[in-house]
């Protein structure tokens, strides 16, 4: 299930792409890339030419997002070393973004993790209420990488898609892209 879910939500990407010429869209596991690799090679195709564009991000810093709150400092090393290996291979870059929108907790460790690594921006969720943009100072009291918590169009694309029983997102993405966000700022 897990493959043909993968398969078919980049499919859907791709074809959206071809309809809506500004769509973007960000991408956060290797693992899933590696699914759509070995299973479709011309879908893989077009995801590296849609990266090449500039129109489809590569956030995938980890192999899996996993909790970060029960993962060793090493195991997080681990998960952005291996992939940032696969995303210079496939893709000739370094993501500046680690997507982790569903973990439980927040180590003090990970400001000094991400920035040794390279990381410039760290997106999370549950950190409490409204839209914070802050920085985040490490045990090292360093200030490291900026923290953005917002909720992104790509995730609520995400979200609709993952809902929906027909499968057809283009009705809401022509309303999301055509109406203002109350809190949008430019």
């Amino acid at each position: 299930d897990t493959v043909n879910t993968c398969l078919r939500d980049f499919r859907t990407v791709i074809s959206l792409m071809k309809k809506y010429k500004d769509l973007t869209f960000s991408q956060s596991q290797v693992h899933i890339y590696k699914i759509v690799e070995e299973r479709d090679k011309k879908l893989f195709g077009e995801v590296k030419k849609k990266i090449k564009e500039g129109r489809w991000e590569s956030t995938a810093n980890a192999i899996v997002e996993g909790d970060l709150n029960m993962a060793d400092g090493e195991s997080i090393v681990r998960h952005i070393i291996y992939s940032r290996k696969y995303n210079k291979e496939e893709f000739n870059l370094k993501p500046k973004t680690f997507w982790s929108p569903d973990t439980f907790g927040h180590p003090s460790s990970v400001p000094s993790i991400l920035s040794d690594a390279g990381i410039k921006y760290y997106y999370f969720m549950r950190c409490g209420k409204g839209f914070p943009l802050f920085r985040w100072r490490g045990k090292d009291k360093k200030e490291k990488n900026k923290i953005v918590l917002s909720l992104l169009l790509s995730c609520l694309i995400i979200f609709i898609h993952g809902n929906s029983k027909t499968n057809n997102i283009a009705k809401p993405l022509r309303n999301l892209v055509s109406t203002p966000s109350k809190g949008a700022r430019q």
